[in-house]
């Protein structure tokens, strides 16, 4: 029985131990639920709080910003105010004052700022605030002059255009602008103000935007509305330029090209006016051209406008280039030859695949990097070759061996950033064809086969292995021949 009865006992205690070390685990888990439950209450309790916390920050920013019909007559438009400024009008401090030239004009007109009482030799920079456009935003500018004080505790700016534009919307007629002056630390500041009238507009008829002019083209049209009947504008070919403005920071301005000649346009009794501006023919080709107008009047003053069309100077005669072939396997070898290139400029030599292309002026033209959302692909190198005195050039390129058959674009290009790269440009559809099947030789058809047959071998190996032993029984079973007795 001691026996029987040791196993019994023996046997509970197997059965019973993972039942003890369930209820074991069990008290441990309990404690861990219980503190991961608090820990989850205490989350929800700080995301509630905080949410809360955000709701009432909001509400009071909201609540101390002006109504919402005051944002939108005092809205600022993407002009931006000057940083020195705090964007609202502020009366004379001081014996600070300035005066200006005109107290009234357009966009355009240019303003002389005069000032007295200034503290010598501060540095006085010039904005304008409270600039209504025609769509009833009010906008600042950044700093459109400056002058330093003299000895008298006087100064007197450079001219400078009042506003044409501001974010592309005109300054809005009837309205009362300000013309702020005040030092680098905005400590002292001085208002005047200025009465806009009708804005004329001026505007190029057909914008090219960095596009070639067609062959033949030698003007840039020009019209205007708007005008006060008789004014006299003259319009004059000019190149822009990238100065630094009166804060340090670039500002765009243009200058009529020394042998641009000037031509003199009024407007009439509707106040429009067309005109042609001639373009130098003494300009490479590839240069831009913009225009810029001035004009004075009673109620203008000295009124300047530039315009940037951008308007390229085409070549004189259209760059050719030919390709040895239109078709072709992949690793084909093509000649490619040019004229009437510009002497020595630098020609990359690309090709990509016609989906990774876009129309251009001059043709397709192939993406220099990833497009849209898709890649599609983009140009890739395939040569070089630099242009003769002559304005030609040969090259001898050869498509990628591993470029996939289909329609392809091969172009040439100018390198760098030369500014006739929108002029010297040529581009042709090649089409390549998979390549014909060949027979290959013995040891390129072991090449390709050898790792199939290891492959088998190793398969009927495995098999062989695997069945050996009952292919060995099957066959010690069989019974033995005995020869038929007699």
């Amino acid at each position: 029985m001691l026996p029987l009865l040791g196993a019994q006992l023996t046997w509970r205690e197997i059965h019973e131990r993972p039942a003890k070390m369930m209820y074991g685990g069990a008290l441990l888990v309990t404690p861990w639920r219980r503190s991961m439950r608090r820990a989850s209450h205490s989350a929800w309790l700080i995301a509630v709080w905080l949410i809360c916390a955000i709701a009432v920050y909001a509400l009071a920013f909201t609540v101390s910003l002006a109504p919402a019909h005051a944002l939108a007559a005092a809205r600022t438009a993407c002009g931006g105010s000057s940083s020195a400024s705090s964007g609202t009008s502020q009366p004379t401090q001081g014996a600070a004052r300035i005066s200006l030239n005109m107290a009234q004009g357009v966009a355009g007109t240019q303003v002389i700022v005069s000032g007295t009482g200034w503290p010598v030799g501060e540095h006085v920079l010039i904005s304008v605030e409270n600039l209504i456009d025609e769509q009833g935003g009010v906008n600042g500018t950044g700093w459109l002059s400056d002058a330093t004080v003299n000895a008298y505790g006087g100064f007197t700016t450079p001219a400078f255009s009042f506003p044409y534009l501001t974010c592309g919307i005109r300054p809005k007629a009837g309205t009362t602008a300000s013309i702020v002056a005040a030092t680098e630390d905005n400590t002292v500041r001085a208002i005047a103000s200025f009465a806009v009238a009708q804005t004329p507009t001026l505007e190029v008829a057909s914008p090219q935007q960095l596009r070639p002019l067609p062959l033949g083209v030698n003007t840039i049209t020009v019209v205007g509305s708007d005008w006060a009947p008789g004014a006299s504008v003259s319009l004059v070919a000019a190149q822009s330029a990238i100065v630094a403005g009166a804060s340090g920071d670039q500002v765009v301005t243009a200058a009529p090209f020394p042998d641009a000649q000037p031509i003199r346009v009024t407007a009439d009794a509707q106040g429009r006016l067309n005109a042609n501006v001639p373009i130098p023919a003494t300009l490479p080709p590839g240069t831009g051209v913009d225009v810029q107008a001035t004009a004075t009047s009673h109620t203008y003053g000295a009124l300047v406008i530039n315009l940037y069309p951008d308007a390229l100077v085409p070549a004189p005669v259209p760059p050719i280039w030919e390709l040895s072939a239109n078709r072709g396997e992949p690793g084909v070898k093509l000649i490619v030859t040019g004229d009437h290139w510009y002497p020595g400029d630098d020609v990359s030599l690309e090709y990509c695949r016609i989906e990774a292309a876009q129309p251009t002026a001059l043709g397709l033209r192939c993406n220099l990097g990833p497009q849209g959302s898709s890649t599609t692909g983009y140009a890739s190198q395939i040569g070089e070759v630099s242009v003769d005195t002559s304005g030609r050039f040969r090259a001898s390129v050869t498509l990628p061996a591993n470029a996939k058959p289909g329609a392809i674009i091969v172009q040439a290009r100018l390198l760098g950033g030369n500014t006739r790269a929108e002029i010297y440009f040529a581009s042709q559809e090649f089409t390549l064809i998979a390549p014909a099947p060949r027979a290959s030789p013995f040891l390129a058809r072991w090449r390709d086969w050898w790792p199939q047959a290891l492959v088998g071998v190793l398969v009927f190996g495995a098999a062989l292995f695997v069945f050996w032993p009952r292919i060995m029984r099957a066959t010690g079973r069989r019974p033995a021949y005995r020869a038929p007795s007699d």
